[in-house]
């Protein structure tokens, strides 16, 4: 008999032996429980809650930018609170205590206390990219070269008051396509 025969023989005595108490068996079966509902329990309770975002818009194009998110918040599956900080300073106040997921400033960047999350970023991203095309195209007689040109407007650079770890940026860059935003830090 080769040792891998003799471990085997031992493990499955053992397993056999196990499976016999009963006390083995309910342990297992309540621990299959928890396990079960650790995992189905949230997801139960989660469905059906749209997550919130409060966004900051900063500077002149607020306006614009309020259209076009509340225009596309149904569309990503989510809600939007729009409020409008009296100054960029404000706004970096309200990012940190937490009373704010993002701010729009000026139309051309996007502030975060830390790395945004995908959803919102999307959210961000596409929303800008709308208002930005609507404004480009209004009143114009555009050629369709000109108007494919601005429909793909580069994505607004982002800038976290926290960034997180170069490790998790990595996981995040995988994820993200070739266009993502490139994320500023605050001195």
């Amino acid at each position: 008999m080769s040792r891998i025969d003799g471990v085997r023989l031992v493990a499955r005595r053992e397993l056999v032996e196990r499976t016999r108490d009963r006390s083995f068996l309910i342990s297992t079966l309540v621990t299959l429980a928890i396990l079960c509902a650790f995992i189905v329990v949230p997801k139960l309770l989660g469905s059906g809650r749209t997550p919130t975002y409060d966004i900051g818009l900063v500077g002149a194009e607020w306006q614009r930018l309020s259209r076009a998110l509340q225009e596309q918040a149904p569309l990503a599956g989510v809600k939007v609170k729009l409020h409008r900080p009296a100054d960029l300073a404000a706004a970096e106040a309200a990012l940190r205590d937490e009373r704010l997921d993002a701010v729009i400033v000026e139309g051309r960047q996007v502030v975060t206390k830390d790395d945004p999350d995908t959803e919102l970023e999307v959210l961000v991203q596409s929303a800008s990219r709308v208002a930005r095309a609507q404004a480009a195209l209004a009143g114009t007689d555009l050629s369709p070269a000109q108007i494919q040109s601005v429909l793909s407007p580069a994505p607004l650079p982002v800038r976290a008051l926290e960034p997180s770890s170069p490790e998790n940026r990595a996981r995040e860059a995988i994820a993200i396509t070739a266009d993502g935003p490139e994320v500023l830090t605050l001195p």
